[in-house]
């Protein structure tokens, strides 16, 4: 449910340049990241707004190197 002038609002949003209709589109809000293992001794799991501690953000899929 939204108020005439946030209807307005996206309606503008949705012409291009030129004034004419642009049609439909989408953003993907998804992070669009494969999901990453980490350590389970990685500090995202005490604090995950300090970061990885164990590498996996930086290899993408797992840690740099096992702890076994």
């Amino acid at each position: 449910m939204l108020w005439p002038s946030e209807i307005a609002a996206l309606q503008d949003l949705c012409r291009n340049a030129t004034g004419a209709e642009a049609g439909a589109f989408a953003v993907d809000t998804l992070n669009s990241r494969p999901a990453v293992r980490h350590d389970e001794i990685c500090t995202i799991w005490i604090a995950p707004a300090d970061g990885c501690s164990c590498g996996a953000w930086l290899t993408g899929v797992g840690p740099l190197r096992e702890t076994r």
